[in-house]
């Protein structure tokens, strides 16, 4: 259950139904990322690879000789099966960036694997928690789906004009308030210190929060939907990457860039709309003849009255 980029990428060239929209929705989660990140990324994948092989080695072994299985194998397969981390688990910015596919498309949970019972139970607290959210429920999706409709309508978003053009700072502002004001972003809205999170700083090399989002709005460096989406991307990323994707603040992340999401694809939608009424053409009738009136006076410098010195 952990995957490598390059996985990823050998399951969306085979053609099967759905593998195109995981591969697109995780093309379009690492594009927040820093490169230097990315790149971090790359080679921990190949590392979490390569362990996950080993894992699959030991246990195929363990299978195949049965209770003749000699001490050594067996004492792997114990440890193996009472560690509370996967070989995703143990690497930082692989985990961080799986930990945020949502619903169907998310690597399955330890508890998932050890006790589906409990995890079914798990969800189905959440999902009647969240009745009134217009999100799909991910348990009410089959097993295995390899599609989901939210990630498709966020792929969609990314078609819209609207999303990568250049806006008026006050319409990214009423969009990020939106965001600021959900519940969800609660503990996203000031900066992360050393002395709330041991060594925040030496794992996190990019911190962000929704203030200093708010800054880069009001300092045109963030002008369109897009950049936006990129940085609150980001914030839930390095939140997945300090805590773990199955812990409670990894939740809180993954619940966060839904919320986030969703606020910004309407936003988007809105634009757009808005865009297309402004652009319809005007009526054809012409307005009736009348005497064109006066040009309005030349006001000259002298008129004008300056403020005291």
């Amino acid at each position: 259950f952990a995957f490598s980029s390059s996985c990823w990428t050998t399951c969306a060239k085979r053609n099967m139904p759905g593998n195109d929209i995981l591969s697109q929705t995780l093309d379009r989660l690492t594009r927040g990322i820093p490169k230097r990140e990315l790149r971090l990324c790359i080679t921990e994948a190949n590392e979490c690879e390569e362990a996950l092989q080993k894992d699959i080695e030991v246990l195929e072994k363990a299978l195949e000789n049965g209770d003749e299985t000699n001490t050594a194998n067996t004492n792997a397969v114990n440890e193996m099966m009472e560690s509370p981390f996967t070989p995703l688990d143990r690497y930082w910015t692989t985990s961080a960036l799986m930990g945020r596919l949502r619903g169907a498309m998310a690597p399955p949970s330890l508890l998932q694997i050890r006790d589906p019972a409990a995890a079914a139970s798990l969800a189905a607290t959440k999902s009647t928690t969240n009745k009134s959210s217009k999100q799909p429920d991910p348990s009410k999706i089959p097993s295995g789906a390899t599609t989901s409709p939210e990630a498709q309508n966020l792929l969609d978003m990314m078609q819209i004009p609207a999303y990568t053009r250049t806006e008026e700072t006050a319409t990214i502002l009423a969009c990020y308030k939106k965001i600021f004001a959900n519940r969800a972003s609660i503990v996203f809205k000031k900066p992360v210190k050393d002395e709330e999170a041991p060594n925040y700083s030496e794992r996190i090399q990019f911190p962000m929060d929704l203030s200093l989002v708010r800054k880069l709005i009001v300092t045109r460096h963030i002008t369109c939907f897009r950049q936006l989406h990129l940085y609150t991307g980001l914030i839930s990323y390095n939140c997945v990457k300090y805590n773990g994707r199955e812990t409670d603040y990894g939740i809180v992340a993954r619940d966060f860039e839904q919320v986030a999401d969703e606020i910004i694809r309407q936003a988007v939608l809105a634009a757009e709309k808005n865009t297309a009424g402004v652009g319809r053409p005007a009526s054809t009738k012409r307005p009736p003849s009348s005497t064109p009136s006066a040009a309005p006076p030349m006001v000259s410098e002298d008129s004008v009255k300056m403020p005291p010195a």
